[in-house]
């Protein structure tokens, strides 16, 4: 329950502190090359929306904060072999669909 509540303590902060996005943004059409000039707290939010986002449409609720930490190393990666994709085709690419 702890680890629980620092996790949702942390989402509430990176959402407090990060800089806001335009009213609306298309989430599929965000480059690689789109979240490389972001900040770091920006895209850390993408991502958490892009994985919850996949999660629900596969039926997972689950968040797993050491899954994600990983999965993120990949879709990193990903976006650097090809900063002209977007950022879900790299999640797509990187994580097996």
């Amino acid at each position: 329950m702890k680890n629980t509540l620092k996790i949702a303590l942390t989402a509430v902060c990176l959402c407090a502190t990060a800089p806001a996005f335009a009213d609306t943004v298309d989430v599929s059409a965000v480059t690689c090359e789109n979240a490389n000039a972001m900040d770091a707290n920006t895209v850390t939010m993408l991502i958490f929306f892009i994985d919850g986002y996949t999660g629900g449409e596969a039926g997972d609720p689950v968040f797993d904060a050491v899954r994600l930490s990983a999965d993120i190393e990949k879709v990193a990666a990903a976006c650097a072999a090809d900063p002209a994709k977007t950022v879900m085709d790299a999640m797509k690419e990187a994580l097996g669909g």
